[in-house]
């Protein structure tokens, strides 16, 4: 029996137009990458026993980032908030199975649309969240590199394990 690869560890980088890339080590305390899901349309018509449901386009992703400290400016910089400024958030993590590690990238690129201060108790870790709009998302494990997913809504991009579901599309509008 195989058990699983579990998260040992991870860093993020945001690049914005702002401040470059900056590393968040030892900041960075939680990351929620985007949930991956699609609109569907229900289909009932003569001669079926009950609906159908029609997979069609994506739903709008998020992503969010927590991290351990609320009183850093360099955070509010990186993240751009407000304005629709382009941010890009980089995550690289490590899986351990057994003996072996392999690494883990995620790459999501949007904006940040809320940010929530939480709660601040005296004595106790206070911590920020980060909510962004996602419009590029891409995910690789191992060494080489293997392609799970690649998410990119502005050019009708969408592969996952390296199957192009949108390529008919973007060849029937010519794109």
């Amino acid at each position: 029996m195989e058990l699983p690869y579990k998260l040992t560890n991870m860093n993020m980088w945001i690049s914005s137009e702002l401040t470059g890339v900056k590393s968040f080590a030892g900041i960075c305390s939680e990351i929620t990458l985007p949930v991956i899901s699609f609109k569907t349309d229900e289909h009932f018509a003569a001669g079926q026993d009950g609906p159908i449901e029609i997979v069609g386009n994506m739903e709008a992703m998020e992503a969010s980032f927590s991290m351990s400290s609320t009183v850093e400016s360099e955070i509010f910089k990186a993240c751009g908030f407000g304005g629709g400024n382009p941010v890009q958030v980089i995550v690289r993590g490590s899986l351990k199975r057994d003996d072996s590690v392999i690494p883990v990238n995620a790459v999501i690129s949007g904006s940040v649309k809320n940010i929530d201060m939480g709660s601040w108790k005296l004595g106790d870790e206070s911590s920020i969240k980060f909510t962004m709009t996602v419009n590029f998302y891409s995910l690789h494990n191992g060494n080489p590199p293997e392609e799970l997913c690649y998410i990119d809504l502005k050019s009708t991009i969408r592969r996952f394990g390296g199957i192009d579901q949108l390529q008919a599309v973007r060849e029937a509008l010519n794109i």
